[in-house]
């Protein structure tokens, strides 16, 4: 029963995924482009979660500092990629536009998809979706965000994802998408780069 409710709640993770992806996107872009780009990333999230959970978990080491069970996150990352640059260099779609659809359209398949086994992390996922918007809605009103360009909201949910997996890697490390207390170093210096992004964009007129 529990199965067939996490297939019913990933289905709808999907369904949000792409409906997100597409209302954000869509009065600048063809479907077509869309929906190829987004089903492209979707496909390698799947392919990079399927070889860390059944390939590569099952026969790395663990150690004190790492814990292969939490690859599944990154490798959903790296699989992920292609279909962003497929929409960033033969689409010639724009970085920031793209990246901030694809991760509003994954915050919400990430909350139907925690939300039979991890609710926890369901609601913090949940919680960024609303500090998302909140930025959406405000971000060209910032003063400090004088390029008024749009990524903000985006970039600013990344940020945060990665500063608090960073600071829980460190008090809880056994958290199901953490490497370990090794993940508090890489979170950190993704936040780094993604809040530095966040500096060159504001005054990127």
């Amino acid at each position: 029963m529990s199965n067939i409710l996490f297939i019913i709640c990933l289905a709808f993770g999907v369904i949000f995924y792409l409906f997100f992806i597409f209302r954000k996107l869509k009065e600048d872009y063809v479907p077509e482009k869309i929906f190829a780009f987004s089903f492209l990333s979707l496909i390698g999230v799947a392919i990079g979660i399927i070889v860390s959970v059944y390939i590569l978990a099952p026969v790395l080491p663990k150690s004190i500092v790492f814990d292969p069970k939490g690859l599944w996150f990154w490798l959903g990352i790296i699989g992920g990629t292609p279909g962003v640059i497929l929409g960033i260099y033969k689409y010639k779609m724009r970085a920031y536009e793209l990246i901030e659809a694809t991760v509003l359209g994954l915050l919400f398949l990430g909350v139907w998809a925690f939300l039979t086994n991890a609710i926890f992390i369901s609601l913090f996922l949940g919680s960024l979706i609303i500090v998302y918007f909140i930025v959406d809605m405000k971000y060209k009103s910032f003063s400090w965000y004088r390029s008024g360009k749009i990524g903000l909201a985006g970039l600013s949910v990344l940020g945060i994802l990665f500063l608090v997996r960073s600071v829980v890697a460190l008090i809880n490390p056994s958290v199901i998408s953490l490497l370990g207390k090794s993940d508090a170093i890489v979170s950190a210096i993704v936040a780094f780069v993604v809040f530095l992004s966040i500096y060159n964009l504001s005054g990127d007129i």
